[in-house]
């Protein structure tokens, strides 16, 4: 279904413009398989209507919300009357952000930074809950922000990689209050009080006569969106660009344009041979710079251990030193196991929001085929319980759910391998398009 071209979700788009919710929220539940359509609920009216629409309908959404850890006592409170009154479970979800105490003396984030407040609370945890979805309805309507005026009943998210379902973008806030008061649909108390648009409670203040109604979001700063909805800025259409192939046609990148090329996998799995296996092709096109995780060990993260906050950090300056040699037109190919998803995920947001491309590659084998080529032995010491904290046994390593490219060096020769991983960066325009073979060539 995420594999539908441009055109078709266009088309399917149009097609159910002017129905009403529940009939796009049937129609696409019933397109994908069960578990794989998502709804993330902020608790405002819309979202409220939503989960009355699917909730009477039976419809299979997984409803969660994203728990930031400074959300209003009332919107807590609505939390279980929702689930009181539906018979559901809303999931939480949040990221560590939410529990951190802050220091005394300090600010706390959301004054310090609020934009980074809200990438480490909201957007980070989103991108990291909808991989395990192919759809994710929201409750955002046109006529809200700038942001949002363009959006389609359903349309591509470039920013989360997924279809982006948004049943509610042609209603009004009039046509939101009159289901909610047809129905006796619940909503926060707060609304009553002026609360046109309900956040986080120290970045949300109520709205005054003849105010937009998102003025009381983060105000005194031009800031109106968390994130979540935001637009990349390069891109313009709203639906999704197909899987990229040896004959894509996109543009080329310019010539010293930098990325980075995130390589994760377990030990042995041959990311290093696989980064020096690229080195050449990449470097007669730009700068090319290999951090490979053993040798930042060594001289970057000297004196870490193997702690998952060790490792997390290990990952993050990794992450901070490839950025700054991709902003510089460096290709940046990392080389390192980065165990957890979230901080892969939270070091290619960071990319992102610097405009710098990212690629993840999973360089992927099974453990009986690395430990028969560990010449070391240390996987058969791991399997034997010989050894604590080693990836993959004894200590997690989880996979990447949707990585860009997936190589198999169990069963791919590491020419093979680099060859796909060069296709997809010719196919997203990041290195040229291979040389035509030349007419002697062609002719033998």
């Amino acid at each position: 279904m995420s594999g539908r071209t441009r055109e078709e979700l266009a088309r399917w788009a149009r097609d159910l413009e002017g129905k009403h919710p529940a009939e796009i929220l049937a129609e696409v539940t019933a397109a994908f398989p069960r578990g794989r359509v998502g709804f993330a609920t902020g608790f405002g009216p819309e979202g409220c209507v939503l989960i009355d629409v699917a909730a009477r309908a039976g419809l299979p959404i997984d409803v969660f919300t994203l728990d930031t850890g400074a959300l209003f006592p009332e919107t807590y409170a609505l939390w279980n009357r929702l689930e009181a009154r539906y018979g559901i479970a809303i999931r939480r979800v949040a990221s560590a952000a939410a529990d951190e105490l802050v220091p005394d003396g300090a600010p706390p984030p959301w004054e310090a930074d609020p934009d980074r407040c809200c990438e480490l609370r909201k957007v980070l945890p989103l991108r990291a809950e909808l991989a395990r979805f192919d759809a994710w309805v929201t409750a955002i309507r046109r006529d809200q922000t700038a942001d949002r005026a363009t959006a389609a009943i359903l349309e591509w998210d470039e920013k989360f990689g997924l279809v982006k379902v948004n049943p509610l973008a042609a209603w009004s806030s009039a046509d939101v209050w009159r289901h909610v008061r047809a129905h006796e649909v619940p909503t926060s108390p707060l609304h009553d009080q002026g609360y046109a648009s309900i956040g986080c409670a120290p970045c949300t203040t109520p709205v005054g006569a003849g105010e937009d109604p998102r003025a009381g979001r983060w105000r005194g700063r031009s800031k109106k969106e968390c994130g979540l909805h935001a637009r990349p800025a390069a891109r313009t259409t709203a639906t999704p660009t197909p899987a990229p192939t040896a004959t894509s046609t996109l543009p080329l990148a310019p010539e010293r344009r930098g990325f980075i090329l995130w390589l994760t996998g377990l030990s042995g799995a041959g990311k290093s041979t696989l980064s020096r296996a690229l080195r050449g092709s990449l470097a007669s096109e730009r700068p090319v710079e290999i951090l490979d995780g053993d040798e930042v060990r060594a001289y970057l993260s000297a004196g870490l251990g193997f702690t998952k906050e060790d490792r997390d950090t290990n990952v993050r300056r990794i992450g901070f030193v490839a950025r700054l040699l991709a902003r510089n037109g460096t290709a940046a190919v990392t080389a390192a196991i980065s165990p957890y998803a979230a901080t892969r995920d939270e070091v290619r947001s960071l990319a992102e929001r610097d405009g710098v491309p990212f690629v993840e590659v999973f360089v992927s084998a099974p453990v009986a085929a690395l430990a028969a080529r560990d010449v070391k032995g240390l996987y058969r010491k791991a399997l034997a319980g010989e050894l604590a904290r080693f990836t993959g046994v004894s200590d997690p390593y989880e996979a990447p759910e949707r990585p860009d490219v997936v190589v198999r060096t169990d069963v791919e020769s590491i020419e093979e391998s680099a060859g796909r991983i060069l296709e997809h960066l010719r196919a997203r325009g990041l290195v040229r398009a291979a040389a035509p073979p030349a007419a002697a060539e062609r002719a033998s």
